[in-house]
């Protein structure tokens, strides 16, 4: 995977991680030092680590492939990986190599979201970048990835493409929307590739312009993963956002698969990244009394749900510090106090 971009590299090395939990043996890192987009400033390893990993491909191992993981039945990658040690007598000096891809998507990887917060959000730039979001007044924080450069431009969102640009009109719809329905500042800090006076324009809101991050992308992706809502690009850098978020995001609705009545991120297979798996969201989903859903679906006319308005305006004022006990000392005697 080396070059890859960062979403794209998590999958092989949360798929080690899980493999060493699972059968106690050690996690050898990616080779960061050699990646062009220079990763190793951020997440460390020098040329000794990329020695490590090149010394440990060239031992004998075993290949996990795509067949091997999907063979045991199971979507999470530690479960898997469980299953194929009662078949096989591995030990501590054999190397296993991860193969599979983004096989599983993200549900066979959701084990290792703790490990993945860890080593990408924890580093110096991180914490420096996270003090832009520190703040009295009640805000709601938004979160925009505008993806472009190497993506081009866009007239249009294509059904079931990935790595494809989003026509900038669509992103200032989703703010404009929202700012006739909250009666809160909205606070919106954008990633980008590709920064410019059209971006900053399109994603300013009652005349307040955008915050453009301009840092290293862990620090732009911890940024993100702390906002209140994500609105995504069709990117992996977006997905490794709403992954590792635990806050609503938008994705473009133009690029959702629709059949029976439901949209899909990968188009409905039956295989890979959806499977059972997304016959049995369905089955969830449907039910009733279910009216929540992280991922949300819009166009360039967005329609937003009152549970989600409620949801960004109580996160808001839950950062407002004099309304908070251990900082200002008290709190109103009566629950239904306002």
């Amino acid at each position: 995977m080396r070059g890859a971009g960062l979403g794209n590299e998590i999958f092989p090395w949360a798929k080690a991680y899980l493999a060493s939990r699972a059968l106690g043996l050690q996690l050898v890192d990616p080779a960061w030092r050699l990646n062009p987009r220079q990763y190793y400033r951020e997440l460390g390893g020098g040329y000794g680590t990329a020695g490590a990993y090149f010394a440990a491909l060239s031992a004998p191992g075993i290949d996990i492939s795509t067949d091997a993981y999907t063979a045991t039945g199971e979507v999470d990658y530690f479960r898997a990986m469980s299953r194929i040690a009662q078949t096989h007598n591995f030990h501590r000096r054999q190397v296993l190599v991860h193969s599979s891809g983004m096989a599983g998507g993200y549900l066979g990887i959701r084990r290792a979201r703790a490990f993945l917060r860890l080593r990408l959000l924890s580093n110096a730039a991180v914490l420096h970048g996270l003090d832009i979001l520190e703040g009295e007044d009640p805000a709601v924080r938004i979160g925009v990835h505008v993806r472009g450069g190497d993506f081009g431009q866009a007239e249009e969102v294509t059904q079931s493409d990935f790595n494809q640009a989003i026509p900038l009109a669509w992103y200032s719809s989703q703010l404009d929307s929202l700012s006739h329905l909250l009666n809160l500042p909205l606070r919106v800090y954008v990633a980008t590739n590709s920064s410019s006076q059209a971006i900053v324009d399109a994603l300013t809101v009652r005349g307040e312009p955008p915050v453009v991050l301009k840092s290293s992308a862990t620090a732009e992706l911890s940024i993100l993963t702390s906002c209140d809502l994500l609105i995504t690009s069709i990117s992996s850098f977006s997905l490794l956002a709403a992954f590792l978020s635990d806050a609503p995001y938008v994705w473009h609705r133009d690029q959702l698969g629709e059949a029976g009545g439901w949209l899909s991120i990968w188009g409905h297979e039956t295989h890979g990244h959806g499977g059972i798996q997304t016959g049995i969201s369905r089955t969830l989903a449907g039910r009733p009394a279910l009216r929540v859903h992280r991922g949300l679906a819009n166009d360039d006319r967005p329609t937003w749900a009152p549970w989600l308005l409620d949801y960004l305006s109580n996160r808001a004022f839950l950062r407002v510090a004099h309304l908070d006990l251990i900082q200002y000392g008290v709190v109103p005697a009566s629950a239904d106090s306002k």
